[in-house]
Order: C-alpha cells, then structure tokens, then sequence
C-alpha cells in the first residue's frame, strides 16, 4: 500500500470519527432530559466567554430580551446574558457570578431589565426544574438555595443534576460549544426570513392581556427579594454599578397599568430598593415605548421590526451609562 493511499484513508477514518461524535452529540442533546446546551439558560451559563471576557457591559433580563441584540454591530463590548423568566433573580445572579469568574476585568455596569411580571416568579412553575434546578449545580449555587431562600424542594433537584453531571460524559453539545453557533444561525436565519412580522393576537393572548391590566399591586416574590439583594451584592463586591430599568410593553397595557396604580406601584418599589444602595439606580419609564400593540407577535414578545427597535434603544442607553 503505498504512502498516498495511506493518508487517504487516515483523513477518511478521521472525517468519518468526527461525523459520528457530531451524531452522537446531537442524539444526546436531543434525547436527554435536563441536558445541557439544551436551552439559552444552558447556553449562558456554559458556554466559553473566554473570548468575550471583557465587557463594558451585561445585560441581565428574560425573554422580551432575549436575542434582541443578537447580530448587532452597535453592541460591541456589551455582554448579552439576557435568558427567560423561570430562573428568577437567583438564576441572574448566578449568571452573572459565573461571567465575572471569567471576566479579564468587571464591567462598569451591569443591566438588569426588571419585567413586573418576572419579579412576581418565585421558582414555582414547571418549568423551573429544566431551566433553573437542572442547570445551577455547583456547590455554591446550592448552598445559596439551602440558605438563602430555604427551598428544600429546589435543593433536591438541583443535587440530583448535580450527580447526573458529576457521572455522565463529557460532551461539547453539553458544553454549548455546538449548540451557541447553531442557535444563533437559527435564530439570525429565523429573523431574516420572518421580515417585519407583526402581532396576530390569538385569544388567549388577548385574554392574558386582560387579565393583567386588571393587576393593581407589583408582587415581589421572597426569591426575587433574594435575587436582588445577591445581584446588589455581586456587583457592588465587582466594582460595577447596577442599573434596573422597565422592559417595553404594549402600549395598551401600559395605559392599563397607570390607570389601576400597578405601575406606580412597581417603579415605588424598585426605587425604594435603588436608594438603599448607592450603587443601584432605577430609571422609572420605558427606554422604548411601542407605538402599536402589533409590534409584539403574542402580546409579551417582539417580531422582528420590535426586536430591532427595542435592540437599538438598549444600545443607546448602555452607552449613555458607560459613559457616565
């Protein structure tokens, strides 16, 4: 057998390893519950930042955020750990505890967009267990669970996943390294083809929108208190200043808000909290005020034409900060 038909067959036995690791990456992410690299929480949370590690900024936030400065060229230098709402305060803690473990320096701000309806989530839904408890595993996240917030139910949960990852093999799906490029291909792909969609309300949209014009006092939940103070914490042991801020909403949900006093309500009390800490603000209206409901496809999140205004009006308030 000569030299060359040697080679040949060394890079085929290697193109085809390679191809049936992918496979058995992408099985694995696919089939195994509470898997990582599975959703944005996963993807924040494990993913390499090593070469991002120097940010002027974060953004902390849920899903009305999420993706929105995805693909920006304004937003250099602004760390986007934007996530959902089933983690709490206490997940958005942790995250950011995790970025400054690998940070070259703190940034100067820290952003958190405070949705009202985020603060009321006590890590109580069905869905905490996939994007909180199997997710936040590290011996220090669990002790913060055990005696900050005393959930025994979470504790358990968040242990099992503990030892499900202490045992299981090492795997880049799970590691994010796969899953970042190809959810953000998809996402950059899903926004290019969706256009200027725009908001066809169903009713259950419509009912929820009703239901929550009717709210008239903004709950904070024992774990958002929690959260709040450990974000302050954080922060303030970083050298970084944290600026809370409302997210956008729909304009007819904002009206309904000022009418019952829910929104005095909810900026009284991020305020009260801002004042307690010197490096804390709180800035009491919408960086971005929608014009039309039909900017949000299901009467919580963008289309594509809200995403980037919301995107562009974020990046001009981060630099204003920055530069401050």
């Amino acid at each position: 057998m000569s030299s060359s038909t040697s080679s040949s067959n060394a890079r085929k036995f290697v193109v085809l390893l390679g191809a049936a690791i992918f496979a058995c990456e992408l099985t694995v992410a696919i089939s195994l519950p509470g898997n990582r690299g599975r959703n944005e929480v996963d993807h924040a949370a494990s993913v390499d930042l090593t070469e991002r590690a120097d940010g002027k900024a974060v953004v902390l936030s849920d899903s009305v955020t999420y993706g929105v400065l995805l693909g920006r060229n304004d937003a250099s230098g602004i760390i986007d750990l934007a996530t959902i709402q089933w983690i709490g305060l206490p997940g958005n803690a942790f995250l950011l505890s995790r970025y400054l473990e690998r940070a070259i320096r703190a940034p100067k701000v820290v952003v958190y967009v405070a949705s009202p309806i985020s603060l009321s989530e006590g890590l109580n839904s069905p869905w905490t267990k996939q994007y909180f408890s199997s997710v936040f595993t590290r011996d220090s996240e669990i002790a913060f669970v055990q005696e900050q917030l005393g959930r025994p139910d979470l504790l358990e949960d968040m242990q099992a996943a503990q030892l499900e990852t202490r045992f299981s093999i090492p795997s880049h799906m799970r590691a994010g390294h796969v899953s970042r490029y190809l959810g953000e291909g998809l996402r950059i792909a899903k926004g290019k083809l969706g256009g200027s969609r725009t908001g066809q309300w169903g009713e259950e949209a419509r009912a929820k929108l009703a239901r929550r014009k009717q709210l008239t006092e903004c709950v904070l939940s024992n774990e958002t208190q929690v959260g709040l103070r450990e974000l302050a914490r954080v922060t303030a042991a970083a050298g970084s200043r944290l600026a809370l801020a409302p997210p956008p909403l729909p304009p007819e949900l904002l009206e309904g808000w000022q009418e019952t006093g829910y929104w005095a309500d909810y900026c009284s009390k991020l305020e009260a909290f801002a004042d307690l800490h010197s490096h804390v603000s709180f800035r009491d209206e919408p960086l971005y005020l929608p014009t039309e409901n039909s900017l949000f496809v299901d009467g919580i999140h963008f289309g594509a034409a809200g995403k980037d205004q919301w995107g562009a009006a974020l990046v001009t308030w981060i630099g204003e900060l920055i530069s401050e």
